[in-house]
Order: structure tokens, then sequence, then C-alpha cells
């Protein structure tokens, strides 16, 4: 699956990640070529970091302590 550069920008927005962090290397290379054209380190960076801020990524409503019922 290929992505433009449109859609690769819009998902590193989505991410909230630092555009010179080595992160934002590592997602579009695994966005555009698949986790598996990654390097043992890149790897540890997707599953350490990244795979993290996919499944809940940072939005301000969720940084908000939620009040027990």
């Amino acid at each position: 699956m290929e992505f433009s550069d449109s859609e690769l920008n819009d998902m590193i927005d989505f991410l909230d990640l630092d555009p010179r962090s080595a992160a934002v290397a590592v997602a579009r290379q695994c966005l555009d070529q698949g986790y598996e054209s990654l390097t043992h380190a890149q790897k540890a960076v997707y599953d350490n970091y990244l795979k993290s801020r996919l499944l809940d990524p940072v939005t301000p409503a969720a940084s908000v302590a939620k009040t027990p019922e």
C-alpha cells in the first residue's frame, strides 16, 4: 500500500511527532514500505514509541483526568 506525501504528512501530524525526530523517518518508511522493511533499530523505535502513539494518540481530551462517577 502506498501513500501520497499529503497522506503521509497527515498521519505524521496525527501522531503529533516532532518533524525533526528520527521517529518521523521510521514512521514514513513503515507506512510507505511496511514494517518488515525496517531495520532492527527502526523496529525498536516503532515498537517502543510509535505503536503506543498509534494505539493511544496524545490529544488534549485524553490528557484531562476523568472524574470518578
